[in-house]
């Protein structure tokens, strides 16, 4: 995913009209709910009318309307990938589907996942999508400059490599992506980016055996380039200058690379998986994350087809255009004025239809 936690993130902090720094509140809470089985008070100077944590933290706010963000139940729907507290976070979930004013979500996939665990009634969760901003500036480089930014740094050539960017980690399904890529059969080199998730081992062991391997290699360079820490502004070039995006990604409660690479205009393969074909819509080529034929396909359709790369470029960025910031500021506005009592909630899920593009 992006994350841009500099200027823009500090230049936010003037939006608020009050705000209230607290050390460590997240580990309290988690050890007051595990302790007692209840949310954490929080009292503030100045008493809001909502309450909303964007984590999902059992802490709340007394007399305030108390919304919580539950992205997704990873640690439940895929244990083996994730360090996460199992125990608590099944309790927790429960618990804030019980006691929340309101629940929020970022996927029709993860509130329908929501609602099986935990019963909590589709009046009482809402699903408001994420949002993705890439800064105008970064936007700002030509064709030209990116492509002379990618060969001086990183030694590749426009448009003619692939490219993974995540965490190392057994969900993103590193594996079944080198096989695909291997079996395909490309000239172009695959980019794996992202630092050291957990049990990354297997996967890394894979890369380092993939670019070891001498029949892997084309003349002097690595079929795969693996990268760790990327600076923001890197990182948009590298998806700019890329074939494609491939993430088959196993479960994912929203995708943000998926998204941020339609606004990019890049083509994306993606997987069929969880809330990926919900978001990519028919602006990308879908796959099943488990049957690497059909991922080797895909990235053969991708690599010969240019009128389908062109295709999948112009669709992104309309597709990306629903999940704007100023759509978020939508939705998540008409979520507020319901739950405050000043307002309908009305959020229109037609528009999020089924893929076109699936194979």
């Amino acid at each position: 995913m992006i994350v841009d936690s500099g200027a823009a993130a500090l230049s936010a902090v003037g939006l608020f009209r009050n705000t209230y720094v607290a050390r460590m509140f997240m580990d309290f809470s988690r050890f007051h709910f595990k302790r007692y089985g209840t949310a954490a008070r929080l009292r503030l100077p100045q008493l809001p009318d909502l309450f909303h944590t964007t984590q999902m933290i059992p802490l709340k706010v007394p007399r305030a309307a108390n919304i919580y963000t539950i992205h997704d139940i990873v640690p439940l729907r895929m244990p083996y990938t994730t360090l996460d507290d199992k125990k608590f976070f099944l309790s927790a979930v429960r618990y804030l589907c019980r006691k929340a004013d309101h629940i929020v979500t970022v996927s029709e996939s993860s509130k329908a996942d929501i609602i099986a665990l935990t019963g909590i009634s589709e009046h009482r969760i809402t699903n408001t999508y994420q949002a993705v901003s890439i800064p105008k500036s970064l936007l700002a480089d030509s064709v030209e400059d990116v492509a002379k930014t990618v060969e001086n740094l990183f030694g590749l050539v426009y448009q003619k490599y692939y490219l993974f960017y995540g965490a190392i980690e057994p969900k993103k399904n590193i594996s079944g992506l080198i096989s695909a890529y291997a079996a395909s059969g490309t000239d172009c080199p695959l980019v794996i980016a992202g630092p050291l998730g957990w049990q990354y081992h297997d996967d890394l062991a894979q890369i380092e055996r993939y670019v070891e391997h001498k029949a892997y290699k084309n003349k002097r360079k690595e079929r795969i380039l693996r990268l760790d820490y990327l600076p923001f502004a890197h990182l948009v070039t590298l998806i700019r200058g890329a074939r494609a995006l491939l993430f088959p990604s196993l479960y994912e409660g929203f995708g943000l690379p998926v998204l941020e690479s339609m606004s990019l205009g890049t083509p994306v393969m993606t997987s069929t998986a969880a809330s990926l074909a919900e978001i990519a819509g028919d602006a990308a080529l879908l796959v099943d994350p488990l049957d690497v034929r059909a991922m080797t396909k895909a990235v053969q359709m991708i690599d010969a087809d240019r009128d389908l790369r062109a295709d999948l470029a112009q669709r992104g960025p309309k597709r990306a255009k629903l999940f704007s910031p100023e759509a978020y500021r939508r939705r998540i506005g008409a979520l507020y004025g319901a739950v405050l009592g000043s307002a309908k909630l009305t959020l229109d899920t037609e528009a999020y239809a089924s893929p076109r593009y699936s194979r």
